[in-house]
């Protein structure tokens, strides 16, 4: 079928798309006069014609349909846990900066401080909970920091606990860890303090400890200058398909045990397990006396230190 089309009064044949031409018969035209008196047609062509010419002439190509990998990703759940004072909420905050915020632990007035961290393409979930010594609770604060690392009383599962240990104090320390290495849970110990145990002529090496730790993985903090911040980090993303469990230490799940049981039951095993780490680390050898040390001999003198509280009680308040 041919065509034709009018300029100036002459017919001309034309070779139009026919799929164009019937699509564009279905649009409305308008007749106007131009300056010649002759006939012409304004095609108007809105969107949802164009629309339809375009399915009608170009090829039809279908773009392969995408999963929804973000929907389907669930954001890894770090757990920072550690005895009171030890840095963990600056080493936390260090970490995350203004990105964290504050919320109630479930039913209870507790706060806990979780934020989000992008880690080379990927978003983690880190939760800092509050002090403790045990994961027997004896109070609000200390049962919330059990159940979040336990994934207890509706608590989710943590991928990965990140123990904090006062490298100042370690005996107290490691016999905590022994209890988080218990859960099973892949575990990254974060040494802080080192620099004021280096003062002291304690210092620790964490390659060292790591290694008498039986691999368990350990990287050096300053929870306050941030420094090793990223390395703890980088750690922490290549340890989420698990963590050693120390010869001497007996992995357990918090849902099919009696919690008080487990804890008060296994211990002496514990405090065995730190003394042997800690003799492994020739901890006694680097023991010295400090200028506190000192101090406190004094004052916590049975007799020396009543002389020395009166002393000061008549300085401060002198008979009339």
């Amino acid at each position: 079928t041919h065509c034709t089309r009018r300029v100036h009064g002459t017919q001309h044949p034309c070779h139009h798309n026919h799929r164009a031409d019937r699509a564009l018969s279905t649009i409305p035209s308008a007749k106007f006069h131009d300056s010649q008196g002759l006939d012409r047609y304004e095609q108007r062509i809105t969107f949802p014609a164009l629309t339809r010419l375009r399915r009608h002439t170009a090829p039809q190509t279908r773009r392969a349909s995408q999963p929804p990998y973000q929907a389907m990703l669930r954001h890894r759940r770090i757990v920072f846990i550690g005895n009171p004072n030890v840095g963990k909420s600056s080493l936390f905050n260090a970490i995350l900066g203004t990105k964290s915020r504050v919320m109630n632990a479930p039913g209870t007035t507790v706060l806990l401080e979780e934020g989000e961290y992008a880690h080379d393409g990927n978003t983690w979930d880190l939760i800092d909970t509050p002090g403790t010594y045990s994961l027997l609770p004896l109070s609000p604060d200390e049962k919330v920091a059990a159940d979040t690392v336990m994934g207890l009383d509706g608590e989710k599962n943590p991928d990965l606990i990140v123990t904090v240990l006062d490298a100042t104090n370690l005996s107290r320390s490691l016999y905590f860890l022994a209890m988080v290495l218990e859960l099973g849970k892949p575990t990254v110990v974060a040494l802080t303090m080192n620099d004021l145990a280096r003062k002291q002529g304690a210092g620790i090496d964490p390659k060292e400890l790591s290694h008498t730790l039986g691999g368990v993985p350990v990287i050096e903090v300053n929870g306050r200058s941030g420094e090793g911040k990223r390395e703890l980090m980088d750690m922490v993303g290549t340890h989420f398909s698990g963590t050693p469990l120390p010869a001497g230490l007996t992995a357990v799940d918090p849902h099919d045990i009696d919690v008080p049981q487990w804890v008060e039951g296994n211990a002496d095993a514990r405090f065995d397990w730190a003394a042997h780490v800690l003799s492994q680390l020739n901890m006694q050898a680097r023991d010295r006396v400090t200028v506190s040390d000192r101090i406190d001999r004094v004052l916590l003198n049975p007799f020396l230190g009543v002389i020395v509280f009166l002393g000061i009680m008549y300085a401060m308040f002198p008979p009339c």
